[in-house]
C-alpha cells in the first residue's frame, strides 16, 4: 500500500501561480485606470441651459381679429323725441312681453295688446324700455312691475297663458 502525506510542503510552483494571479489583477486595474483616463477627455457636459426655451415672436401670423376693443354695452343712449321710454324710477321687475330693434314693432305690438277684449293688458301696467349696446338699440316692451323675481314668477305661473315664455327682467340693472 501507499501511504497518503496528510501534510504537504508548499511547493515554489504554488506560491508561483499566487504571484501571477497578483500580476494579473495589476494589470487589470492598471488597464482600467488607463482606459478611464484615455476616455474621460472623449466624452464631454453639456452646460446648463440659462436662457429662455422659446421665444414668442412678434408678428405671429394668421388672421387678425378686428374689434377687440369694444365693450359690450353701452347704456347711454341718445334722446329721441318720436319716442316714449317709461321714466318710472320704481320700476324693478317686470315680465318681458316682446323685444324688438324697431320701435315701430313695440307701438304696434303694444296697440295690439291693449285692444285684447280681456282688458288684462291696460296701458297703465305696460312699459317700454330701451337698452343699448354695441349691437344696436333694443326695446323692450315690458308687463308691470313687481318688486321682487318671486313675484314676478308667482305671477307668471298664474297668468301663463297670456304669456308665451315667462322672461323676469330686472329693470333696475338694464341702465
Amino acid at each position: 500500500m501507499f501511504r497518503k502525506k496528510i501534510y504537504r510542503k508548499r511547493s515554489k510552483f504554488i506560491k508561483f501561480k499566487y504571484s501571477i494571479y497578483l500580476i494579473f489583477v495589476l494589470l487589470l486595474c492598471f488597464a482600467l485606470f488607463l482606459f478611464f483616463q484615455i476616455y474621460k477627455n472623449i466624452f464631454f457636459e453639456i452646460p446648463e441651459f440659462q436662457g429662455s426655451f422659446y421665444i414668442i415672436p412678434l408678428d405671429r401670423g394668421g388672421k387678425k381679429i378686428e374689434n377687440q376693443d369694444k365693450k359690450g354695452l353701452h347704456l347711454t343712449y341718445k334722446q329721441n323725441n318720436n319716442i316714449e321710454i317709461s321714466r318710472d324710477l320704481n320700476l324693478r321687475y317686470s315680465i318681458q312681453i316682446f323685444v324688438s330693434e324697431n320701435y315701430a314693432d313695440i307701438t304696434d305690438k303694444m296697440q295690439h295688446l291693449i285692444n285684447i277684449k280681456d282688458d288684462f293688458f291696460n296701458n297703465e301696467n305696460l312699459y317700454v324700455v330701451m337698452f343699448n349696446s354695441n349691437i344696436g338699440t333694443q326695446y323692450f316692451l315690458l308687463y308691470n312691475n313687481f318688486y321682487s323675481r318671486e313675484l314676478a314668477f308667482e305671477y307668471c305661473k298664474k297668468y301663463n297663458y297670456y304669456f308665451d315664455n315667462c322672461i323676469i327682467v330686472n329693470v333696475e340693472n338694464l341702465d
